[in-house]
């Protein structure tokens, strides 16, 4: 199933009696089911959770702690319900409606990005009813660029420009894609190489650049920012969150990289308990790893020697941290070798990565 919402648990809400005996079958998805009383019998009722409040009551209570909503009853009660709730794309949660008979399953809402038309084919599947999916790059079986960015994980960093993409598409007009990593063979249908599309108006850029290159030459144009580059950092004790996040928000602006390409940060162990560094992980929400002197020494020795301080040596054990922490870290190759700053060194490296079609 693809991936739902960060909060991935799966609510199924019923209002009838029929509707209580189809929502009991989808118990197993794994989901949660909530019966308004009366809607089964006693006997039924074990392990769901049973409401006596109005609909709209129990929505407000619970819809924090759910990625995913499947609503056996009439979609218009759904869609009257989920209104006030409904904000963006990026954030909403997937939706689905079905019949009390379990005739039909309809995704209603998030269907790629919340994964709700994933999540109404597993429903259906297991109810033997009819999946019903509206989403025009699914049923025109074109490549939904919003599923491969999950799929090949990539952020979207301009969302708004994926409508103009999918729109293409579906109109039967091709598109072009310009990469920094390795695409797989072969291209989709109406998908074609930057270089051999003159007279296409848009572009699908999958790379670090914040501003892509040949961007100006085409109407619109989607990023997706593969999340595979590690930062390795090294500073002096004591370093303020104020002065790494200045001299970071320097470093990835003198090369052009967007920072939502950035999948984790490496240092070395000594700095395992930094405050600051501690602080800039959890501001840019990566995940901070760090290795022994040992390691680090290890993967200095393959490198050439403007990646290595006799200082640093003396003081942490290893010639290098920034550029060897992200390397040793990503298992690919340096993007960017280490950079110094006032009491401060960055290095960016690449992990493998290959943006996949299926």
């Amino acid at each position: 199933m693809s991936n739902l919402r960060e909060n991935d648990k799966i609510a199924v809400i019923a209002l009838t009696r029929g509707g209580g005996r189809t929502a009991l079958r989808l118990a197993e998805l794994p989901a949660d089911v909530y019966l308004k009383a009366g809607a089964a019998a006693e006997a039924e009722t074990a392990g769901a959770h049973v409401f006596d409040c109005p609909l709209a009551d129990l929505l407000a209570e619970i819809f924090p702690r759910y990625g995913a909503f499947i609503m056996v009853m009439a979609a218009g009660i759904a869609v009257r319900q989920f209104a006030p709730y409904v904000r963006h794309k990026t954030c909403d949660p997937a939706v689905l409606v079905a019949d009390e008979q379990a005739n039909f399953v309809i995704s209603l809402l998030s269907g790629h990005l919340g994964g709700g038309n994933a999540l109404c084919r597993r429903a259906a599947e297991l109810l033997s009813a009819t999946p019903v999916i509206t989403t025009a790059t699914d049923v025109t079986g074109k490549p939904a660029f919003d599923l491969l960015a999950q799929a090949n994980r990539c952020a979207i960093a301009n969302i708004a420009a994926l409508k103009h993409i999918s729109g293409a598409l579906v109109n039967g007009e091709q598109v072009a894609v310009l990469s920094e990593i390795p695409l797989s063979e072969p291209l989709p249908p109406d998908i074609l190489a930057a270089a051999d599309a003159p007279n296409v108006r848009d572009l699908v850029y999958i790379g670090y650049q914040a501003e892509p290159p040949a961007a100006a030459h085409f109407a619109h144009v989607l990023r997706l920012a593969p999340q595979n580059l590690v930062l390795g950092v090294g500073c002096k004790r004591g370093t303020l969150v104020e002065d790494l996040r200045r001299a970071l928000d320097e470093f990835l602006a003198a090369h052009g990289i967007d920072p939502l390409a950035l999948r984790e940060i490496a240092s070395i162990d000594l700095k395992a308990d930094e405050p600051g560094l501690l602080a800039l992980a959890q501001e840019l929400k990566l995940p901070l790893r760090t290795f022994s002197a040992a390691e680090l020494a290890n993967v200095s020795a393959q490198m050439n020697e403007g990646g290595k301080s006799a200082f640093v040596n003396s003081v942490t054990g290893t010639p290098s941290v920034a550029q060897a922490a992200a390397l040793l870290a990503s298992g690919g190759e340096t993007l960017v070798p280490k950079e110094i700053y006032p009491g401060i060194t960055f290095s960016l490296a690449a992990a493998p990565a290959v943006f996949r079609w299926q």
